[in-house]
């Protein structure tokens, strides 16, 4: 449920400051880039979605944290401490490091 929230949230920014395109930064690898995307394109067909992880060089976290050390963009993760958080109304999600291969237990 939070996914659809979220994005709702974001084409609502979207309208009003008058922006033709709306990003997220789901993986690639697991539904919440469709759940994002399928309420983008529900809310406005005519957004534009930018995927990083898709769309450019990013082929993993650690990827990520060097194109932000890279252009200054502040964020709560380094490559001692991987993980990253989504804490919502309904749970707490961890991401990261070896939880990202399914063939660990």
């Amino acid at each position: 449920m939070a996914r659809p929230v979220i994005a709702k949230a974001m084409v609502d920014v979207a309208k009003e400051v008058g922006a033709d395109a709306v990003a997220h930064g789901c993986t690639g690898k697991g539904n919440d880039q469709v759940r994002f995307e399928l309420t983008f394109y529900a809310l406005n067909p005519e957004l534009k979605v930018v995927a990083p992880w898709r769309e450019w060089d990013i082929t993993g976290r650690e990827d990520a944290i060097e194109y932000a050390k890279k252009h200054n963009v502040p964020i709560p993760v380094s490559k001692k401490s991987i993980y990253s958080r989504d804490r919502n109304l309904w749970h707490l999600s961890h991401e990261g490091d070896i939880l990202e291969d399914p063939a660990n237990e």
